[in-house]
């Protein structure tokens, strides 16, 4: 169902206005004799998942929870384990399916796997294993060798390493944890490639901008490159972006992907895709980056859902055109 339309003038917001994180210190802890038990359904309102992590005497261990938002993954019951891992291993935390999450939640610890990619990792995952795309990062960032594994039975570790995490959404990004994503290293811009991330081939379920369609044609006329991501593999949109002058496009997960490149040069202009301003995660990102990157805020009427998922009528594609293809 439609509501009236939201009025909100165009304004723009540069990255150096929004506060970046102050350098973390990160710690990774060793714990004895650990028990984990797989990631399960719940069911439970905003917390669909939960999974377990205790001491030898059965006691919960909150310091293995997936903390967002202020707020905790709640940890599920305990269960008596069906097998034990001898050798060190480090817990990398919760693979998640979804491309923005796993960037910057599933590989929080990759400041730590970096240094000791020797070191074996056991996951929980939301798919219940390992995806090729997420397959794709590990490989690129040397995480995840052998012996490493999804957890699918609950198991005792005699030594396992547990990480700080380095990002926490729209609180933080350690600057240790920025650079050791920095992977894919990108080149001096060419000029005049502009890029722009397109959402208008996603389901509707995933949220889109009603009147995106008219700003790719523009844009499309004036030169611009219209990428769909999500058809794409990883190395294959790094390679896209590499020596773009320009990157822009609505908020979302595609952004999230400049956590692998090393040295981007590109200007970065993103429309926030809500009646808000945008995310405070993306600002953490270009201030730990050192990214140019400046947001919109344009008149969007929400149309249906909520969250990153809801979907918005975009009333004035012009204003959004003349943002992102500004000299």
């Amino acid at each position: 169902m439609e509501t009236g339309r939201t009025n909100v003038a165009a304004t723009t917001v540069s990255a150096d206005e929004i506060p970046g994180a102050a350098r973390v210190f990160l710690r990774a802890h060793h714990r004895k004799d650990i028990i984990l038990t797989p990631l399960r359904r719940a069911d439970r309102p905003g917390h669909p998942l939960s999974y377990g992590a205790f001491d030898a005497d059965g006691r919960l261990m909150q310091e293995f929870m997936l903390r967002r938002l202020g707020g905790a993954w709640p940890l599920g019951d305990f269960a008596t384990p069906s097998r034990t891992i001898e050798p060190t291993h480090v817990y990398g935390g919760v693979l998640s399916g979804h491309f923005g999450h796993f960037l910057v939640e599933s590989l929080a610890r990759a400041w730590w796997m970096r240094m000791r990619p020797r070191v074996p990792v056991v996951w929980h995952a939301t798919d219940g294993a390992v995806s090729p795309w997420q397959a794709e990062i590990l490989a690129m960032l040397g995480i995840g060798g052998a012996g490493s594994f999804v957890l699918e039975q609950p198991t005792l570790f005699r030594h396992l390493v547990l990480p700080d995490p380095g990002f926490m959404i729209e609180s933080f990004l350690a600057q240790d944890q920025a650079e050791a994503l920095a992977a894919y290293p990108f080149r001096v811009p060419l000029r005049g490639k502009r890029v722009w991330l397109s959402r208008s081939g996603l389901s509707p379920n995933l949220g889109i901008v009603a009147g995106e369609a008219e700003v790719e044609r523009e844009l499309a006329a004036r030169g611009w490159s219209i990428v769909a991501p999500e058809r794409l593999t990883v190395l294959a949109q790094l390679e896209t972006l590499a020596d773009a002058e320009v990157v822009a496009g609505f908020e979302g997960s595609a952004f999230h992907i400049l956590l692998l490149a090393q040295q981007p040069r590109a200007a970065i202009r993103i429309v926030a895709r809500s009646t808000g301003l945008l995310n405070p995660s993306y600002g953490l990102i270009a201030a730990a980056k050192g990214l140019a990157q400046t947001s919109l805020r344009v008149a969007l009427e929400p149309m249906r859902g909520a969250g990153r998922v809801a979907s918005y009528k975009l009333h004035a594609p012009q204003d959004v055109i003349d943002f992102v293809d500004a000299p």
